[in-house]
């Protein structure tokens, strides 16, 4: 007690001042303090706190992002703890610039977290973006062109031929290394296949090569062992590949590539050089393919039989003699001749082959040549034939002015034409012992001068199944009976479904004496009269017998220039069979005719 007052070290000069430290964090509250030469409970030297209701709160604190100034120093979330980066947008296009970054709890104004920009001046410039051929890294991966939306597809040329693998593409600006620009090769693993012919480039010498191209089609077909592939240009040749499993391709399409046998049709001067343009008759069951070319000008595989027997005449000169040396020939397939081997066609113009008229005629007195013929375009002889994609136009035989299949043919047949073929019976098609499958296709234009104007069934079990097909101003003999567009023998069976029959002349549309089974079919004949169904021929369920409005058909000597499809007011729309199976591509009921059915977009 120095100063004899009774009380001990009250205000002494050497007190030490104290400060509440409330929240027990070590740091003491400026504003609440007190002088002391011992420490007071709860109180500490330390005057810096600036929340000492808050532990968490003071000099020594890590900064958070929660709005409070945690390390006392008069700033709030400066250097948080959980503060991130940001970058700016500058072009927003949602992605930011790596360049610049700024670290804060919340996004600085036009900054985003994102930082995979690559330049942030151009909006169309980020990652994801499209690549385009522009010499720029559109989509920020550190490449620049790489597979681009407007770069060219090219095909992989592992052989080093020049000649491209369909099957393997890469997309790119400019021609890859070990790719090429089309898709011509059979077989990527040999540089020896495809053969090459090129009517410009090519010589016989030739090595069968892009670099040294054959100049004909059949020089290739011996050389080859798989395909051959033929470059635009007129072949005036005969091509013979019996026997041979390979693919011949015009690679520039039917219309830019033509084999022209150029023949003349045979008579009693020259009745053994008809010859087909295309021949597949091996007899081995060989499976060749030939698309992409226009095939004309053959007249005919030839075969001939000489024989003692009665006179085709009744001539003065044969009194007390009735027999004559008579020599057969028979023709068969101008365009295109099969026989024995199964064989796939598409993409091809069958046209202009023609074939001789049947004939009989006299050489002397007891001298006579019999002229029969069959298939001015294709003639199939027991074999299994497919044709998509096929035009048969303007052809002549006796029999089939344009197709023709005999002992035990099966024809696979869609999306094909036969139009304007002549013949005696069967322009369009004749069938002899034979089958045939036709979907979406039509005959049009054809004329017979007998029976069957579009299709003509021979007896001997001809069996037609024809779905969505249209069978158009074919024409067979003046009179009902000879069925302008179909007739069928007896011992036949025909199939018609979702189709369109529209004649124009005083025929029956459909006539014979064979099995039939037409339904939900529009067959018109705009002649008027009762000249629908003749024969053993009946009307099944769903039969019209209306117009069927075709945009624009007509038979004007151009088969390439008609639209069957439907126009919008047309009664066979929808009108076809209501069976799913039968449904139209988009998925509605069957619209009758070419166009319908579930392969009627073509």
């Amino acid at each position: 007690d120095d100063d004899c007052d009774g009380a001990f070290d009250e205000d002494a000069v050497d007190s030490i001042t104290w400060y509440a430290d409330t929240d027990h964090d070590g740091y003491g509250d400026a504003g609440s303090s007190m002088d002391s030469c011992n420490e007071p409970t709860n109180h500490v030297t330390d005057d810096t706190d600036c929340d000492d209701s808050d532990p968490g709160v003071n000099p020594g604190a890590t900064e958070l992002c929660n709005d409070v100034d945690d390390d006392c120093d008069g700033s709030i979330d400066e250097d948080a703890a959980g503060a991130v980066d940001w970058h700016p947008d500058g072009d927003g296009d949602g992605f930011g610039d790596s360049d610049v970054t700024e670290t804060a709890c919340d996004a600085p104004d036009g900054y985003i977290r994102d930082s995979a920009d690559c330049d942030d001046g151009d909006s169309s410039i980020h990652p994801g973006a499209l690549e385009y051929c522009n010499d720029v890294d559109d989509d920020c991966d550190g490449s620049i062109d790489e597979d681009p939306v407007d770069g060219d597809t090219w095909y992989a040329d592992d052989d080093g031929d020049g000649l491209g693998d369909e099957s393997s593409t890469t997309k790119a600006c400019d021609l890859p290394s070990g790719y090429t620009d089309n898709t011509y090769d059979c077989d990527d693993s040999d540089a020896t296949e495809p053969v090459v012919v090129n009517a410009s480039t090519g010589s016989a010498s030739g090595a069968g090569t892009l670099s040294s191209p054959l100049n004909t089609v059949q020089a290739g077909v011996d050389m080859a062992s798989e395909c051959v592939i033929v470059y635009s240009g007129t072949y005036s040749e005969q091509v013979d590949i019996s026997g041979r499993s390979i693919d011949l391709w015009g690679v520039d399409g039917a219309e830019s590539t033509t084999i022209d046998a150029g023949l003349s049709t045979c008579g009693t001067s020259n009745p053994s050089s008809c010859a087909p343009t295309l021949t597949i008759a091996g007899g081995a069951g060989a499976s060749p393919s030939v698309h992409g070319f226009t095939i004309t000008g053959g007249t005919g595989y030839t075969t001939s039989a000489s024989a003692t027997q009665p006179c085709a005449d009744s001539s003065a000169s044969h009194s007390g003699e009735n027999t004559c040396t008579v020599t057969t020939y028979e023709y068969c397939g101008g365009g295109i001749y099969v026989d024995g081997d199964d064989a796939s066609f598409y993409d091809l113009i069958v046209s202009d082959n023609f074939l001789p008229e049947f004939q009989q005629v006299a050489i002397g007195d007891f001298t006579q040549y019999w002229f029969y013929s069959y298939g001015g375009g294709i003639c199939v002889i027991d074999a299994n034939v497919s044709l998509e994609d096929v035009w048969v136009v303007d052809n002549f035989a006796d029999q089939g002015g344009g197709i023709y299949g005999a002992e035990g043919s099966i024809f696979d047949v869609l999306h094909t034409y036969a139009s304007q073929n002549e013949a005696v019976d069967g322009a369009g098609i004749n069938l002899d012992a034979s089958t045939m499958t036709a979907t979406n296709t039509i005959l049009s234009c054809n004329a017979a001068d007998t029976d069957g104007g579009g299709l003509f069934l021979q007896s001997s079990g001809a069996v037609a199944e024809f779905t969505n097909t249209v069978l158009f101003q074919d024409s067979s003999a003046s009179g009902a009976t000879h069925g302008a567009a179909v007739f069928g023998g007896s011992d036949t069976d025909l199939t018609i479904i979702n189709s369109i029959l529209y004649t124009a002349i005083t025929a029956y549309v459909v006539n014979g004496a064979g099995d039939g089974d037409i339904s939900y079919s529009d067959l018109y004949n705009s002649s008027a009269g009762p000249y629908t169904f003749g024969g053993t021929y009946s009307a099944g369920p769903g039969i019209l017998a209306s117009d069927p409005l075709f945009v624009d058909a007509g038979c004007d000597g151009n088969a390439f220039n008609d639209d069957f499809s439907l126009s919008d007011s047309s009664p066979a729309i929808d009108a076809g069979s209501s069976a799913a199976f039968y449904y139209d591509f988009d998925g509605t009921q069957n619209d009758m005719g070419a166009y319908g059915g579930p392969q009627g977009n073509w």
